[in-house]
This record gives structure tokens, C-alpha cells and sequence, in this order.
């Protein structure tokens, strides 16, 4: 427990300092130059790569048209953060901590592109979210959604699996 406290308050301390000499504005306009992205888009993506619960809130409270995608990727990805805690609650452990951070960031590449898939297929923006739909709607039809995307591939992956082993 002393290590996820510990890991909370120093990525705490650190976000506020590089945040007090603007690291995060600077990373961002020099990112902005290389991928042509608004550098405020940045700065809260940079800021939700390292704090997961502060990056949210700024996502949300901001005007920006793509936060959902950028909700969805931050909330599977985790953070920074919570990745140190998991590999300090996970020390002593044989897993290997960078094929971990690697799942995590294939999981939240994978979460943005099924959050696309859904709000493409249901012709859902983020003015209608503000203004319009029933949230409560959306949440129970996209976890309908994934969990019968999630029954049907583990479906193929154990006929794909009976199928090899009875070939060999």
C-alpha cells in the first residue's frame, strides 16, 4: 500500500512542477510543429498520459471535437501513474513490465478505435453528447455492444484453437 501512495503523491509533486514551468505547453507547441495538432489538444493529452483522473477532467471540460476517442484511449491506457503502481505492487513478480506497458497501450489504441466504430456507426458527435442524448442510453447499448463483440471473438478464438489442435 506504501508503494501506491508513494507513487500517487511523487507523479503528483512532479505533474505540478513541470506544470509551474510550463514543460507540458512547451512539450506540446514543439509536438505541435512535428504532427500539426492544436498544442492545447496536446498539452491536456500529455497531462492525461501522466495523471489519469486530472487528465479526464481537463478532456472533458474542454471544447475539443475528438474527447471521447482521447477519454477512451486515457481510461484503457491508464496513466503513468497507475502504471508505476501496478509495477510496484507487481515487484518480485515475473511479468515482464514492458510487454505490460505495451498491452496498455495497444489496449487503449484498441478502446479509441472501437469507441470511433461506435460513435461512427451510431452517428454520435460530441455536441450531441453535451446537448442531446441519454447517456444512460449510450453506456448500456455500448456495453451490450462489447460484450457481444467480446463473446463472438472468444467464440473464434476457441473453434480457431479445437480446429488447430485437431489438424495437428
Amino acid at each position: 500500500m506504501g508503494f501506491i501512495s508513494g507513487y500517487i503523491i511523487l507523479f503528483s509533486v512532479v505533474i505540478n512542477l513541470l506544470d509551474a514551468i510550463n514543460f507540458f505547453n512547451l512539450l506540446s507547441l514543439l509536438l505541435s510543429n512535428v504532427f500539426r495538432i492544436d498544442s492545447s489538444i496536446l498539452s491536456i493529452f500529455i497531462k492525461s498520459l501522466f495523471e489519469i483522473s486530472n487528465g479526464c477532467k481537463l478532456l472533458v471540460s474542454s471544447n475539443m471535437s475528438n474527447k471521447l476517442l482521447l477519454i477512451s484511449f486515457i481510461l484503457s491506457f491508464s496513466s503513468i501513474s497507475i502504471l508505476y503502481q501496478v509495477k510496484g505492487v507487481l515487484n518480485g513478480c515475473n511479468i515482464n513490465f514492458k510487454n505490460y506497458i505495451l498491452a496498455k497501450i495497444n489496449h487503449g489504441l484498441l478502446s479509441a478505435i472501437v469507441c470511433y466504430l461506435i460513435c461512427k456507426y451510431m452517428n454520435i458527435n460530441t455536441f450531441m453528447l453535451q446537448n442531446s442524448i441519454n447517456i444512460n442510453s449510450l453506456f448500456i447499448f455500448t456495453n451490450i455492444l462489447l460484450l457481444t463483440l467480446i463473446f463472438i471473438l472468444n467464440t473464434l478464438y476457441f473453434l480457431l484453437k479445437k480446429i488447430i489442435n485437431d489438424l495437428i
